[in-house]
């Protein structure tokens, strides 16, 4: 092994001791040089990994999410009388001109139809209002 230091520092302009010291001196400075950048290297790729596992984990909540959305609407399509819906705050009717769901205070849909119409029993429909 001395003769491979050797000739390596007689590479790298040394004689005798002097080149074994100079070869020993390489190999120990690329030896820390390999471990720094394997170092990094599992560093950056621990740091990817979190990365991954935080977007993996945001995609999971964000599908449970619409989950959630979508067995509310089905509860509400579920819960349809006669045009009428109940949430957990209000009713909602729809409007059986366009199928719009309205609030029931409300008095005409956007579309022009008017609730009030149903109220009186009269089955003309009243002309739109501009807005």
């Amino acid at each position: 092994m001395l003769d491979n230091l050797r000739e390596l520092g007689k590479l790298l302009g040394g004689e005798g001791l002097l080149g074994i010291i100079i070869g020993a001196v390489f190999i120990g400075l690329f030896v820390y040089l390999f471990r720094t950048y394997h170092d990094f290297l599992d560093k950056k790729r621990m740091k990817e990994n979190e990365q991954r596992e935080r977007m993996i984990k945001k995609m999971k909540e964000y599908r449970a999410g619409i989950a959630e959305r979508e067995n509310e609407v089905k509860r509400l399509l579920k819960t349809e009388k006669k045009g009428d819906y109940k949430t957990g705050t209000e009713d909602l009717k729809k409007c059986p001109q366009c199928g719009l769901i309205n609030p029931s205070s409300a008095m005409e849909c956007d579309c022009g139809y008017s609730f009030d119409v149903e109220a009186t029993g009269s089955r003309e429909l009243l002309a739109p209002t501009s807005r």
